[in-house]
């Protein structure tokens, strides 16, 4: 029998200990063992839930699960940094571990990976990158053959929803927002999402499994979809894009480079297919070329299905993510290239499209397309696609466009990927 303690009893944790209970036939006929929840840590005993604990024990102590020595596998689904003593004990206490917690495996990956190998124990995370997506699981054992060159991932299931609502139904970032907001989809304070941070703790992550690379926030460029208007997805469109907020890791000519923003990419690459609160991972290996992974990357029920399949690999012991991570030296994003869309507003005047080419041309950026949009009288919209361009490059070109006189804004500037 594996006795199963849990840390946090949430959305994700209910739904687990659901699956864990209906499921229990299933379970055990594929692991060997009987798994039940002995104990289930939580702020507040007296709340009302709606989940059938079965004999489980509520406490309101930690120590009551991470020290207790019946218990085979912790389970932490609260979410956040503090959980960290809790766990490392847990596996000093040779227990194994099983996490949703995006945030704490990117920060502290490397010591809990160190923890596991005194008592060698395991430590699960399937379910803090793309919910239900088996992407761990995928890229360390079926693609685990591969030297990766490349991942894009759709990783953030909010602003997926946004970015969709908006370009099929029409309406601006403000109530495309709300709307996620009300149905659950976003956060009271949706910064986390909005604003690409927490797909680029997602992104830390895969750059572990993928790349082994230990490469930390501090070296992952981010930028969120807050100032993505209704026009520049319609402008894409007429383009023959669509816009996606992308985590992207891959090889360049100096080393790697790990970046989270949102990209143009094209109508047809199957990645811009996926919508609303769906992920996606599509990868790049030497051997298998193109491959993708896609599902619901947030929910209840699909984040427990990653937390209990983690429950299974570790029961029949035929999966173990230990492996030392090596140092990274960062590739700046300003020394790599891609092909850029730009969104200007300017007054509509003799010569300002001269002078906007030349600092264009100044900068070696060349123009792939360009169209003008008559904003109102005297005021012109400017939109320019460019051809593959250094970073830095393209960053000296908006700094000068802002000093012409008759550029009134550079109102967006985003990047074209995945089109090869």
């Amino acid at each position: 029998m594996i006795k199963i303690g849990f840390l946090g009893m949430g959305i994700v944790g209910s739904a687990a200990v659901d699956i864990l209970n209906n499921n229990k036939d299933i379970i055990s006929q594929r692991v060997g063992k009987q798994c039940i929840v002995k104990t289930i840590c939580v702020k507040d005993i007296s709340k009302k839930r709606t989940v059938d604990l079965k004999t489980a024990t509520l406490t309101t102590n930690p120590d009551d699960v991470i020290n207790d020595p019946e218990i085979d596998i912790v389970i932490e689904v609260i979410g956040g940094e503090f959980p960290k003593k809790w766990l490392l004990q847990a596996l000093k206490n040779g227990k194994h571990v099983v996490t949703a917690n995006k945030e704490l495996v990117s920060k502290a990956k490397q010591e809990l990976i160190d923890a596991t190998h005194e008592k060698q124990t395991f430590l699960m995370f399937e379910a803090a990158v793309g919910g239900g997506i088996p992407v761990i699981q995928s890229l360390s054992t079926a693609l685990g053959a591969n030297s990766m060159q490349s991942i894009f991932g759709i990783l953030n299931g909010t602003t997926n929803f946004i970015l969709t609502k908006i370009d099929e139904e029409g309406k601006d970032f403000a109530p495309v927002l709300k709307e996620a907001q009300d149905l659950g989809f976003a956060e009271a304070n949706p910064h986390m999402d909005v604003s690409g941070l927490d797909a680029a703790y997602k992104l830390d992550i895969l750059a572990a499994i993928a790349f082994q690379k230990n490469v930390g926030l501090e070296h992952i460029f981010y930028e969120g979809i807050e100032n993505i208007q209704l026009k520049d997805i319609n402008n894409a469109r007429d383009l023959g894009y669509k816009i996606k907020l992308l985590g992207i890791g891959k090889k360049v000519e100096k080393g790697f480079v790990f970046k989270v923003h949102p990209c143009l990419i094209p109508k047809a690459h199957p990645i811009a297919s996926v919508a609303n609160e769906f992920n996606a991972v599509f990868v790049q290996g030497d051997a298998v070329g193109d491959s993708m992974l896609y599902g619901k990357g947030a929910g209840g029920f699909p984040t427990a299905s990653a937390i209990v399949g983690d429950v299974i690999k570790i029961v029949q012991s035929k999966f173990c993510n230990t492996r030392k991570l090596e140092s990274y030296t960062p590739v700046s994003i300003d020394d790599t290239d891609s092909k850029f869309y730009l969104r200007l507003s300017c007054n509509d005047t003799y010569g300002v499209i001269e002078k906007i080419a030349k600092v264009f041309s100044d900068n070696k950026i060349s123009l792939e397309k360009f169209f003008q949009k008559d904003v109102k009288e005297e005021i012109a919209e400017l939109v320019f696609l460019t051809h593959s361009s250094l970073e830095r490059n393209m960053k000296n070109a908006v700094n000068k466009l802002k000093s012409i006189d008759d550029v009134l804004n550079v109102e967006t500037v985003l990047r074209v990927e995945l089109d090869d």
